[in-house]
């Protein structure tokens, strides 16, 4: 199984231990991934997110969801190395 080919969030989340104990936050934002994730969760779109947090773009959500699925993939990929697959 490849890793997912969309490394694009890597220009929008940063992890800083200075900034929220290093949790994944948009960059120049104080807003965690895991908060928007949450909201998309919740049924929220992007334009009730966009218009809750003006300082966001379109892009910012999508870099959220690609850092999810990404992180996601790691600990799959690590579970079927664990289990010597």
């Amino acid at each position: 199984m490849q890793p997912p080919s969309d490394p694009f969030w890597k220009e929008r989340i940063i992890l800083d231990k200075a900034i929220l104990d290093g949790k994944p936050i948009i960059k120049d934002t104080r807003i965690l991934v895991e908060s928007v994730i949450g909201l998309l969760g919740r049924g929220w779109t992007e334009t009730d997110i966009l218009r809750d947090h003006p300082e966001l773009k379109p892009e910012d959500i999508r870099a959220c969801l690609s850092y999810s699925q990404d992180k996601r993939f790691q600990v799959f990929r690590k579970t079927m190395v664990d289990f010597g697959e």
